[in-house]
């Protein structure tokens, strides 16, 4: 008897053990989010040109993120993540050196896009990129029973290795 009520317990406190480490459904939903952006369905790529996915994968492929805290209230969540991006504000400055110039010449639309996209892929195929660590918190909603974050915000926080403070005057 005493050895059924031994193995009762391990089981019962297995099992606590295996529920009470599960991540909150808002992480798991953040989680997939970023998977999404990191790498997008094959509909997505057959919209883009090799050049401009390989100019994503320079931007994501070593982005990586750590959740630090999940606070999940009701139909709302704040996560706290910490995420290694390209650090695109010290980019923007040699990109701006490439477009200002342009912009006093009135160029068209497609001169722009075609100086965008070789500065772009030059940038892309640096060895050289320097990264940052910023941590962000990021606030997602539950809607029809689905978690959802802001995806401007998102990407904006996360994303463009913290390129919303390139804009800010200080």
């Amino acid at each position: 008897m005493k050895k059924k009520l031994f193995i009762f317990w391990i089981c019962l406190l297995s099992v606590l053990c295996f529920v009470s480490c599960g991540k909150p459904s808002s992480q798991t939903a953040f989680e997939k989010e970023i998977e999404l952006i990191k790498n997008p369905p094959k509909e997505e790529l057959k919209n883009m040109s090799p050049e401009e996915r390989q100019i994503m994968k320079t931007l994501y492929e070593k982005m990586t993120y750590k959740v630090n805290k999940v606070e999940e209230e009701g139909d709302s969540a704040k996560i706290n993540a910490t995420f290694h991006v390209l650090n695109m504000p010290v980019y923007m400055g040699e990109y701006m050196q490439v477009i200002l110039p342009m912009a006093f010449t009135n160029p068209s639309e497609e001169a722009l896009e075609k100086a965008s996209k070789k500065f772009f892929e030059d940038l892309s195929k640096r060895k050289d990129l320097k990264y940052i660590d910023q941590t962000v918190d990021v606030h997602m909603k539950k809607v029809d029973g689905k978690w959802v974050g802001d995806k401007n915000k998102m990407f904006m926080g996360i994303f463009s290795g913290s390129l919303g403070n390139f804009f800010k005057m200080k």
